[in-house]
């Protein structure tokens, strides 16, 4: 079972639809990077917030929406996805590799659709990008699924980010892995893509205040 963990910030960029917020992790580089884009993470809550605090420089007018704790597996096995049928918090994960150049998305969580219009479909034309766009329109992007926004795709999920990062839970008699392998199906079905079964947890957690911390080593000294 392959495994990401550790801490990301979820951020509101200025120059993007209002309450469309979008994760970051860390990059190679130490810079921020969108967490499906890299699928890579900090490896503490400190870090995080000085990742946020670059990304807020970089972006004047970004909204800090907090620091999150994220643990992702994905089943890369039939045997490993046996483990997963009876969890919950399940998304679908596009998985193309990486020296593919097509315009679709090499690495994308899906999730239950919602009713925001995100101006994409998945997987359409307009999930598409220019092979040189450098911006935050990742083309690997977390899925979830459908509530609320019409985002005009056919396959039944939404990203994450406008679902408000929803995943497959249990609804009604459907279970979790029922409506994820339904998902999973009409991707692989409708754009004859790869893509594999996952479970993704996030838990908000609390900023720790720099200046009580300066105040308190000086204590100790």
């Amino acid at each position: 079972m392959k495994r990401v963990k550790g801490y990301v910030f979820m951020a509101e960029p200025p120059y993007y639809k209002p309450n469309v917020n979008f994760l970051f992790g860390q990059g190679v580089d130490n810079h921020p990077v969108l967490f499906e884009e890299e699928l890579s993470t900090y490896p503490s809550i400190s870090k995080a917030v000085n990742g946020m605090e670059e990304f807020q420089q970089m972006h004047n007018g970004a909204k800090n929406k907090g620091i999150y704790q994220v643990n992702l597996r994905y089943a890369e096995t039939e045997e490993e996805l046996e483990s997963l049928k009876d969890e919950s918090n399940l998304v679908v994960i596009l998985m193309l590799k990486e020296d593919d150049n097509s315009l679709f998305s090499r690495r994308t969580l899906f999730g239950p659709r919602t009713t925001i219009d995100d101006g994409g479909t998945v997987p359409a034309s307009r999930l598409m990008l220019k092979e040189d766009d450098n911006s935050l329109f990742s083309r690997r992007t977390l899925f979830g699924p459908r509530t609320t926004i019409d985002d005009g795709g056919t396959v039944p999920a939404s990203r994450l980010r406008y679902n408000g990062y929803q995943t497959f839970v249990r609804k009604g008699n459907r279970s979790a892995f029922d409506r994820v392998l339904y998902c999973y199906g009409e991707i692989r079905r409708q754009g004859q893509l790869p893509c594999v079964i996952g479970q993704l947890n996030m838990k908000k957690v609390k900023e720790k205040n720099k200046k009580k911390s300066k105040k308190l080593n000086k204590l100790k000294k």
